[in-house]
C-alpha cells in the first residue's frame, strides 16, 4: 500500500549521461554523431526549484513485490527498437 517509485535498475547518472547513451544507443538512425554538453542545473533556469540530488528508491517496490525491473539501458536499448519499428510499419511482428 502507498505510493511505489518505479524506475528501471543500475547506477544513478545524469540528464546529460542519459542523452549520451540515448544518441549511443540510436547511432544507426541518426544522421551524424551527437556531441552532449553537460551543464551544472544553475546553468538551466527553470520556474520549477528542483533539488541539487534527486533519485529514485526502488527498494520498497522491489520488497513488496520480490521483483527488480531489468538495467535502464536494456529498457533504452529495447525503447530505441520499439521506434525503429514504428518507423518502418512492421510494430509488433518479430
Amino acid at each position: 500500500e502507498g505510493l511505489f517509485h518505479v524506475t528501471n535498475t543500475g547506477p544513478v547518472i545524469s540528464w546529460a549521461e542519459f542523452a549520451r547513451a540515448i544518441f549511443t544507443a540510436a547511432k544507426d538512425a541518426l544522421p551524424h554523431e551527437m556531441n552532449v554538453v553537460a551543464i551544472p542545473a544553475s546553468e538551466y533556469p527553470t520556474r520549477a526549484v528542483r533539488p541539487q540530488y534527486s533519485a529514485l528508491d526502488v527498494s520498497k517496490f522491489e520488497q513488496t513485490f520480490s521483483y527488480t525491473l531489468p538495467h535502464w539501458l536494456e529498457g533504452l536499448e529495447h525503447a530505441i527498437r520499439d521506434v525503429q519499428t514504428l518507423g518502418t510499419g512492421t510494430h509488433g511482428k518479430p
